[in-house]
């Protein structure tokens, strides 16, 4: 399971999801009856679910979903995912500057070529090691 825990304020900056605006944005993220949901926006297909539950110490993720359908998404590493989804907040919903999680066996890959291909904009690597709590300002 996706486990998070965000501020109010945090909280109210992730459910106003992310709209795309250009071709390199691939994701469209909205928050609609009480699950975060995030698509690719060139196909459309829906990959990852968070339930976000407000709590007396914050709104947490109470629920967590990966679509596993091969024909939509071909991930498979679920501790991965779990990275890739903290990055995606992190960078795309929350601004912040977060490292990219390298995928596992992606050592011999082109600089940026990870980037592109899941969020189309350069980022910083980082191995995918790191927990990716300790990227928080």
């Amino acid at each position: 399971m996706f486990e998070a825990l965000f501020t109010d304020a945090e909280a109210e900056q992730i459910r106003r999801g992310l709209i795309p605006e250009a071709m390199e944005d691939k994701w469209f993220i909205y928050f609609s009856d009480g699950w975060l949901w995030f698509h690719r926006s060139w196909t459309g297909a829906m990959i990852y679910a968070l339930h976000l539950e407000d709590t007396a110490s914050g709104t947490r993720v109470s629920e967590s979903w990966v679509n596993r359908c091969p024909g939509e998404y071909a991930g498979s590493d679920t501790a991965y995912d779990r990275q890739l989804v903290h990055f995606l907040i992190g960078a795309l919903l929350l601004k912040r500057n977060v490292a990219f999680p390298m995928p596992p066996g992606s050592d011999s890959v082109a600089t940026g070529v990870q980037q592109h291909h899941y969020v189309g904009r350069a980022y910083p690597e980082s191995s995918g090691e790191e927990d990716p709590e300790s990227s928080r300002s």
